[in-house]
């Protein structure tokens, strides 16, 4: 069982100095129902939860039907986490509302700004639409403009749909004109330091009568994704997905996305949402578990292309559960909402989280509010942040009939293992069998043993970084030879002989895979006894 681990590191160093690929640190999360919001003056019809947004510890709530200032004015509410729990910090509300603007139909907010939308505001015609930008001064939040397109149009609902990152905002117009009756079109403004300006419209390159292109928005650093969930590029309303990108000068048409096995009615584009170079988006009225049950697709972007990763359902998906209705991602985790599921009643509502193992995208839990009655539509908006989840359930009847709420998770997100090790016929006298899994094919791993927990690091030695969980690993505690090298499966395996006379001796063993640095890639530990 011994051999040098100078040697060994040695060897894997001139083996596999071409091998730069490392495996990301996936997160398994079980999350927990915190606390449901409600606003403070909540009344009937004030659909509390029709949007939702979250950054860090600040989350935004849209309560379009609220009519403080008039039937169905709108509002939205800011809660902040201090720490210990949630507390309401504000309702925003348009400087010059009125009654049916349906101020909060759409929010997104990014550190100290939010972005609310108005959808049937009037200044430029009947239901033509605006936004707001409120800026939080550690103090207040205040109104700091309102966004209304010089061109805007009658029936254009501009702020149907919009997305903020840091001074980048993109608002959608889905009934605009410019490509046909109700083509759809989406303006992008930047902040200067002073004023926010229009920097362009965006348009889809195909775009046509009735595509109603802008009819779900999401921006994520340089790129911003655009659902035209009418759109016939697979027959009638089957839809499709656009995204731009930001060259540093110019915002370009990259990509249409379309679904491998698109179809008329599916509605694909729904709903949108992006983190980094993973998207996903919502096709509720997919029926591939029953008509209208929905589906959505994940497609990643490889540094030249958008390549659909995967398609997820429900496990427990029917006809008319509207599969897709919100999206959310945020690194290897998925959340979708499913507003029309039964399980406490008809549209009463669910989440499902789905985890990315580094090949597809796998159901991991299914999420109902503990309250959950029938026709609360919880799922209908959703959002993520980092160890958190906001889902609204705007048909909830706490304040009165559809008053709306919503809910926070704490998504319980723990760093899994990069590889998977196993340890089989721990015998002595006979042969142990090693198998590593989840490594990154063509490179080599190194299996290290000991009989006692303890810590060791190694920082860049020879292309290994690793913190064994095993003391007093030194040159003579590696197991199996040179390093072994992963598969084509991302999987080695070797077999070693265990000693006569170890019966009953505590053994650790543990991982590392070489040339990740300066992240590690272990396994979990694994701690048996000599049989």
């Amino acid at each position: 069982m011994h051999r040098s681990i100078h040697t060994l590191i040695y060897a894997s160093a001139i083996l596999v100095s071409s091998i730069s690929t490392t495996n990301a640190l996936a997160q398994s999360c079980s999350p927990t129902e915190l606390v449901k919001l409600l606003p403070s003056d909540g009344a009937e019809d004030g659909l509390f939860g029709w949007s939702v947004s979250i950054s860090g510890d600040v989350a935004v709530i849209g309560s379009s039907g609220d009519s403080e200032n008039g039937s169905a004015a709108g509002a939205a509410y800011v809660f902040r986490f201090d720490g210990t729990q949630w507390n309401e910090e504000a309702k925003l509300v348009a400087s010059d509302a009125a009654a049916g603007d349906a101020f909060g139909g759409a929010v997104s907010v990014s550190g100290d700004i939010a972005i609310v939308g108005a959808r049937r505001n009037d200044d430029a015609g009947s239901n033509s639409g605006s936004a707001y930008a409120f800026h939080f001064d550690e103090t207040n939040w205040t109104e700091e403009t309102k966004f209304t397109p010089a061109d805007g149009i009658a029936d254009a609902e501009f702020g149907f749909a919009l997305g903020v990152d840091g001074t980048t905002v993109a608002i959608g117009a889905h009934l605009d004109d410019d490509n046909g009756n109700n083509s759809g079109s989406v303006y992008v403004y930047d902040f200067d330091g002073l004023t926010w300006d229009v920097t362009t419209k965006l348009t889809a390159s195909d775009g046509a009568t009735g595509d109603e292109f802008g009819g779900a928005v999401a921006i994520s650093g340089n790129a911003i994704l655009v659902g035209a969930d009418r759109d016939d590029n697979g027959g009638n309303d089957s839809g499709a997905v656009f995204v731009f990108r930001h060259d540093g000068v110019d915002w370009s048409e990259e990509a249409i996305l379309d679904p491998s096995d698109a179809a008329a009615l599916d509605r694909f584009g729904f709903a949108v949402a992006i983190s980094d170079e993973v998207a996903f988006v919502g096709s509720i009225f997919d029926d591939d578990n029953g008509d209208k049950s929905g589906s959505a697709y994940a497609f990643r972007f490889d540094g030249s292309s958008w390549i659909e990763e995967d398609k997820v359902i429900s496990s427990d998906g029917e006809a008319n559960d509207l599969f897709g209705t919100s999206v959310a991602v945020l690194g290897d985790n998925a959340m979708i909402g499913v507003r029309w599921d039964d399980d406490f009643g008809a549209s009463s509502g669910s989440v499902f989280l789905f985890h990315f193992d580094g090949s597809s995208w796998n159901e991991e839990a299914k999420l109902i509010p503990s309250d959950s009655d029938v026709d609360d539509r919880f799922g209908s908006a959703l959002a993520m942040t980092e160890g958190t989840a906001l889902i609204s359930a705007w048909a909830n009847d706490d304040n009165g009939n559809r008053s709306g709420s919503a809910y926070i998770y704490d998504m319980n997100c723990e760093e899994a293992d990069c590889l998977d090790l196993e340890v089989e016929n721990l015998v002595a006298g006979k042969r142990a069998t090693f198998t590593i899994s989840r490594g990154t094919p063509g490179a080599q791993c190194a299996t290290v043993y000991g009989t006692k927990a303890g810590q060791i690091t190694l920082n860049d030695f020879s292309g290994y970084c690793a913190t064994f969980s095993i003391k007093g690993v030194s040159q003579e505690k590696v197991l199996g030879g040179l390093n072994r090298t992963f598969d084509g499966n991302g999987i080695a395996t070797f077999g070693v002989s265990i000693p006569e006379g170890t019966t009953g001796t505590n053994v650790l063993f543990q991982t590392a895979q070489h040339g990740t640095c300066p992240e590690e890639c272990m396994s979990n530990l694994v701690e048996l006894a000599v049989q």
